[in-house]
């Protein structure tokens, strides 16, 4: 449902000419489901502060971004999306 037309978007991490570029996908209604979606096309892998609580890898190409300990680990060339806990 998060991945749904009807989902709001909130930017995590999104800065001119850096990455990784990080958003938060989410339903609106109580508990719904939440999806972290990590972006880092760039040649080495990036990290940034990021809150939550990973559930599960719901999909990524390329090896899959961590989060942890408040922060969020993208490697190089990849895109990962999460599902909150």
């Amino acid at each position: 449902p998060a991945l749904g037309v009807n989902a709001a978007v909130e930017f995590v991490y999104c800065e001119k000419n850096a990455y990784p570029l990080a958003y938060l996908r989410s339903v609106r209604e109580e508990g719904g489901q939440r999806v972290l979606v990590a972006l880092n096309p760039a040649q080495r892998p990036a990290e940034v502060a990021c809150d939550g609580r990973a559930a599960r890898t719901l999909y990524s190409l390329g090896e899959a971004a961590e989060l942890a300990s408040g922060t969020l680990r993208v490697p190089a060339c990849s895109a990962t999306f999460i599902e909150l806990a």
